[in-house]
């Protein structure tokens, strides 16, 4: 008897993460969906993934705006909470040296985490390495790059916040965090935070 209850709440334990890594994703892939709107437009995505710190970071720094149904952002100071945010950093902050940079080690974007079928996965040093390897390539720097943290809950789950960076080869692009929320089953933008660094 005790051997077949372990074995219900292993099971349930597997099953409750696999729910949770598929309603993240989806969140992910709602919003790439409305920022990359041609099924058929080549993107290039960098591989490894970027750190949650940089999400709490710009999270802490409350520079969150409510976006509404027309698309019109306005400041929300209300949204960040201390506690939350405490909850959410012990269970997702990493420790990482500043060397290090923001980008995880071991951690990798693969095909199977996105429905867009047309991006290219490329390992990320530096922009000129990327410039250098598509630079032969007509037309080629006009790729637009993508850089993205996996999506974290915040506020008892009823947010996925996310960093996301979109630059292009040729330079220029911009960084902030993206805050979903599931609304009729479906995972939508209601929120931006921006960086300190944002101008």
């Amino acid at each position: 008897m005790k051997k077949y209850i372990i074995c219900i709440v292993a099971i349930s334990i597997f099953v409750s993460g696999c729910s949770s890594a598929k309603d993240k994703y989806n969140a992910l892939n709602n919003y790439f969906d409305s920022t990359v709107k041609d099924s058929t437009k080549e993107v290039i995505v960098i591989n490894r993934k970027y750190s949650p710190n940089i999400t709490l970071e710009v999270l802490k720094g409350n520079k969150i705006s409510y976006i509404n149904v027309n698309g019109v952002t306005q400041a929300d100071t209300t949204f960040y909470k201390e506690k939350d945010w405490k909850a959410m950093k012990k269970k997702y902050g990493r420790i990482q040296l500043p060397e290090q940079g923001y980008l995880l080690e071991n951690e990798f974007w693969t095909k199977e985490d996105f429905r867009h079928k047309k991006i290219i996965f490329e390992h990320y040093k530096t922009q000129n390495d990327l410039l250098i390897k598509y630079m032969n390539f007509d037309n080629s720097l006009n790729f637009e790059v993508y850089f993205f943290s996996d999506p974290i809950y915040y506020h008892k789950r009823k947010y996925l916040i996310f960093t996301a960076v979109q630059s292009r080869l040729e330079g220029g692009g911009n960084s902030h965090v993206v805050i979903m929320e599931k609304k009729h089953g479906k995972w939508v933008q209601t929120h931006i935070g921006y960086p300190d660094w944002f101008n």
